[in-house]
């Protein structure tokens, strides 16, 4: 199953419910500027098996009956569009972690 990561520019946790195990829900790692949030993910080998066959991904927001903005990419890309929104992390040079 993938999951969440903490990464380098991290500057605030969002923090699971008290009412949940760690295996229901884990504490996210996010960068925040006040207009965008971002969380970094490591995909599981089966994961991204499928996505290489299919090239699609599917994305679940606990959120009710709606779908917030999101934007999902690589750190280059979610890096661009959230600087169009303010302040971003700083650049870091970072072995990212497969499998």
């Amino acid at each position: 199953m993938s999951k969440p990561v903490d990464w380098y520019g991290t500057n605030k946790v969002l923090v699971a419910p008290k009412d949940t195990t760690k295996e229901q829900v884990q504490n996210l790692h996010v960068f925040t500027n006040g207009a965008v949030c971002v969380s970094r993910w490591q995909l599981s080998d089966e994961a991204i098996k499928e996505i290489n066959e299919t090239g699609c991904v599917f994305v679940s927001s606990y959120s009710g009956n709606s779908q917030p903005p999101i934007f999902i990419g690589s750190h280059d890309e979610t890096r661009e569009v959230a600087v169009d929104y303010g302040p971003v992390w700083k650049l870091k040079k970072e072995i990212l972690p497969h499998g």
